[in-house]
């Protein structure tokens, strides 16, 4: 069993040469409510009765010393409810890709032996011959086990990509297997893998919560702990949604508007270059850095395009969890005055669902393999700047 009480996935199964069966679709193992339920407490029993962020900022003092604000409480859930295997998932890929181009590369050097192994001899001299060095037939036989274990590497990677698109549009985020590997590819992948698996749990708990409550019959005095617990649910959500536009929206797209302008600087020198050298061998060498400069900064504006759209839904949200909030508050005055608390929760579970979700924007396919492998440069030195 791995460390989130599931099955070794199809990838861990050939990695390490075994063979199991491994289920589509991974259940996920978040937190449920009972787990979180005392940090939400603590962060509505610091929050005046209106539930104003008025005192969000302000630090506690605990014997004396001064101690953690609401803030911080609410970033803490964020990163519990942010807790997600969909990121083990992904990891499991990352891995299969390299043991795959590991074993493309182990292929070819057994092709290029295989095109220069001798044929194998006969008789007594064949024999000796046979033993001493590799012949064409062991060499065959090596590069058809390879083969065969690049074929089983592939159909498990598959099947790994398979599960997260499954699990993805099991919870409402609709994404192809080519556009999971965009997504994969992206700097903002852990991130938006991370917010799905928060979504999942945020609902898993919202539910459990609504579940318990409605369990308990009509008790108006119900309405303050569940619209408590939801509000604070939207606002561990805003965070998380504040937590992608710094990085997405800002970080990001900065680092690529440098890339951008260190290319376009790059190849100015280059043509310059290229207009005084009189050796052809020298300026096709600069012909081949304009043409690189101009696919980095090609892959870069597409990479920009990408993340300002993922910005922008992500952006369009955060407003809409804003609104949502003060729906909720206004709500649970209703639900004070009108006793209909089992009503009011089932309604607003349903919308709760909806609000909980997450789009993503056209991911383009790569017109090329030479793009796609820019792409995956260009995350690499995102990364590094992060």
């Amino acid at each position: 069993m791995t460390k989130t009480g599931m099955r070794p996935s199809a990838v861990a199964c050939v990695l390490a040469g075994l063979s199991c069966a491994v289920p589509a679709l991974a259940l996920a193992a978040g937190p449920a409510y009972q787990d979180v339920a005392p940090q939400i407490d603590t962060i509505v029993q610091n929050r005046p009765k209106d539930f104003s962020r008025e005192n969000d900022e302000r630090k506690d003092y605990v014997f004396g010393k001064l101690g953690s604000s609401n803030r911080d409480r609410i970033a803490a859930l964020a990163n519990t409810l942010g807790a997600t295997d969909l990121l083990e998932m992904r990891e499991r890929i990352e891995k299969a890709k390299q043991a795959i181009a590991d074993k493309e590369a182990a292929l070819r050097v057994l092709e290029a032996e295989l095109a220069q192994a001798p044929p194998d001899a006969t008789g007594i001299t064949g024999w000796v011959s046979n033993h001493l060095s590799r012949t064409y037939s062991d060499v065959k036989a090596e590069l058809d086990r390879a083969q065969q274990d690049l074929m089983r590497l592939q159909d498990a990677a598959n099947a790994e990509r398979q599960a997260v698109v499954d699990r993805l549009n099991g919870i409402g985020v609709v994404v192809s297997v080519e556009q999971l590997d965009i997504l994969l590819r992206s700097i903002t992948g852990d991130d938006i893998l991370r917010m799905a698996g928060f979504f999942e749990n945020v609902l898993a708990i919202h539910r459990g919560l609504a579940e318990a409550l409605t369990a308990q019959g009509e008790k108006v005095d119900l309405a303050s702990k569940y619209y408590a617990t939801r509000v604070v649910l939207i606002d561990v959500a805003v965070e998380m949604h504040d937590r992608f536009l710094q990085r997405s929206g800002g970080e990001h797209v900065r680092t690529l508007d440098r890339i951008m302008q260190e290319a376009q600087a790059v190849k100015a020198e280059a043509k310059a270059f290229i207009a005084k050298e009189k050796d052809q061998a020298l300026r096709d060498q600069a012909e081949n850095n304009v043409r690189r400069c101009d696919l980095t900064a090609k892959v870069a504006s597409v990479y920009k395009t990408i993340l300002q759209d993922q910005a922008r839904q992500v952006s369009d949200r955060r407003e809409r969890l804003s609104r949502e909030r003060e729906l909720a508050i206004n709500t649970y005055k209703v639900a004070a005055v009108s006793g209909e608390l089992a009503k009011l929760i089932k309604q607003n579970d349903q919308d709760f669902s909806t609000l909980m979700q997450i789009t993503l924007p056209d991911m383009r396919p790569f017109e090329n393999a030479e793009m796609r492998d820019e792409f995956e440069r260009l995350t690499k030195r995102l990364a590094s700047k992060s």
